[in-house]
């Protein structure tokens, strides 16, 4: 188990994950940080609470929206236009696959951002 320090809004954090995900780690609390200074500057918030509540409803959005897109191209590569069945290839199977992998980790990530709240 490897564990990284991670700085959101200027407090570091030192946080467990597995190995090799350093980085990783490390690019999603930077892209949390920065939401968080986005809303921040915006002066929406009126206290730090608040300011967290925001932010997560934001990247909460981020997450439903990707997976309302990942259901339509579904819905799209399971419904083919009449005579064009075959235009489905195994590369898009792969790119399907992908989307289910990546919506999958965006949910895991999602439960895991409210359950830190």
């Amino acid at each position: 188990m490897a564990e990284v320090t991670i700085v959101i809004k200027g407090r570091q954090y030192d946080i467990a994950c597995d190995d090799g995900q350093e980085d990783r780690v490390l690019k999603l609390a930077s892209y949390i940080d920065n939401k968080i200074k986005l809303i921040a500057r915006s002066g929406s918030a009126y206290n730090e609470s608040h300011l967290m509540v925001l932010t997560s409803l934001v990247l909460a959005d981020e997450v439903f929206e990707t997976k309302e897109e990942l259901e339509n191209v579904e819905v799209s590569v399971s419904n083919p236009v009449e005579g064009q069945e075959d235009v489905i290839s195994q590369d898009d199977s792969e790119i399907l696959e992908a989307i289910n992998s990546m919506a999958e980790r965006l949910d895991s990530l999602s439960s895991k951002l409210r359950e830190a709240s």
